[in-house]
């Protein structure tokens, strides 16, 4: 995967998900990607999303859940940033809550692009001064601001 910041666009973040359990951020994440003209089927994306959590939490530590899925109906990668106030728990190996949420959706039949993305998002969620601007962020600009200058930066 080139660059994490190419991938979004404002219209897929939400700074301010109101959902209090997985399932409710999974919807609310994948309610912005079609909302904002994401090709794929939110039922699948929902469904295949919360199967994947069951099988194994996918909050990172210090704060980032990564819920992922492959879906038939994703001819390509799609990725929706969220945030959320108050935390919710995604299983992540520290006991903190996640606050800062990043799905991806991608093709069942072209793993790379796909798994290339989620192992980007999970080392760039591991530098501190990142996540704190993520937080911190005011509006989805600030959000795609934030990664692009840690990208290009730090490479």
């Amino acid at each position: 995967m080139a660059v994490l910041y190419d991938k979004l666009s404002p219209s897929f973040i939400n700074l301010d998900l109101k959902g209090r359990s997985q399932e409710e951020i999974v919807e609310g994440l994948v309610e912005t990607l079609v909302g904002a003209g994401a090709d794929l089927d939110p039922e699948e994306a929902v469904r295949e999303t919360l199967h994947r959590e069951r099988l194994g939490g996918t909050g990172l530590e210090a704060g980032v859940a990564l819920p992922h899925a492959k879906l038939s109906s994703a001819k390509e990668v799609w990725v929706a940033f969220g945030r959320s106030k108050k935390g919710v728990d995604f299983g992540a190996l520290d006991g903190v809550p996640a606050r800062l949420f990043f799905l991806v959706l991608g093709p069942k039949d072209s793993p790379e692009e796909y798994l290339g993305t989620i192992a980007h998002i999970s080392r760039l969620m591991s530098k501190e001064d990142l996540r704190k601007a993520l937080l911190e962020s005011r509006t989805p600009d600030d959000v795609i601001s934030a990664i692009r200058e840690y990208e290009e930066a730090k490479g």
